[in-house]
């Protein structure tokens, strides 16, 4: 995947999110082929952390949240 595209999808993310781990997972997507299935992967996962998760939590809170 380019790094034009990694660096769009990473800012589809919560700017919380982003501060921590966009350079890692603009890395991440960089080393792989792109495709239908992992820019969809990353879209909906961007959306679950802007809109479906609570803004401070951590994984732990979610299942928290979930149960």
């Amino acid at each position: 995947m380019n790094a034009r595209l990694a660096r769009r999808l990473a800012a589809l993310y919560p700017r919380a999110w982003r501060a921590r781990y966009a350079e890692e997972f603009e890395a991440f997507l960089g080393a792989h082929p792109p495709g239908f299935r992992a820019v969809f992967n990353a879209v909906g996962w961007a959306m679950t952390n802007a809109f479906l998760l609570p803004v401070n939590s951590t994984w732990t809170n979610v299942n928290a949240h979930l149960s």
